[in-house]
């Protein structure tokens, strides 16, 4: 990796430099959803500014690239959850990403009622965690899993 071209103290001065060549095809997607979120630092606390650069403020403007419905742009992670929400796709993501990690393995046709329930039944609940987490170790899907050879 050649080393930043740049001399300037900012994140989003010097990350912009992993947004050409080899490393631009995930830099692309993660950046820009990475600085939506900037303002809020590993611990979730507001930052306006770069750690140790007062002079870089942080504007926490992202995009989800490719987000079916909508241009993706959203400042904020308050902003990005609406929009995620209101594309109607966060609710099966959600549910499918934890059947997965659940069953230590992807879905197949035979899953379709039961990711559909337990979708509607996260929608329902107010997309409260632990309610999805109650209906899916109570569905018969994950109390007789079935090991995928």
């Amino acid at each position: 990796q050649p080393p930043p071209s740049t001399t300037s103290r900012c994140k989003a001065d010097r990350y912009a430099e992993h947004r050409a060549g080899n490393c631009a095809g995930c830099h692309n997607l993660t950046d820009a959803i990475g600085f939506g979120l900037e303002n809020y630092d590993r611990v979730g606390v507001y930052r306006a500014t770069d750690k140790d650069a007062p002079e870089c403020v942080i504007k926490g403007d992202g995009q989800v690239v490719g987000l079916p419905g909508s241009d993706g742009k959203f400042n904020g992670p308050a902003a990005l959850g609406e929009m995620l929400i209101a594309t109607g796709e966060l609710e099966g993501c959600v549910v499918t990403q934890l059947f997965r990690m659940a069953q230590g393995r992807r879905e197949t046709a035979d899953d379709t009622a039961t990711l559909a329930a337990l979708t509607n039944g996260f929608q329902q609940n107010g997309r409260t965690f632990d309610a999805l987490m109650r209906d899916m170790v109570a569905d018969a899907a994950f109390i007789h899993r079935r090991v995928e050879r």
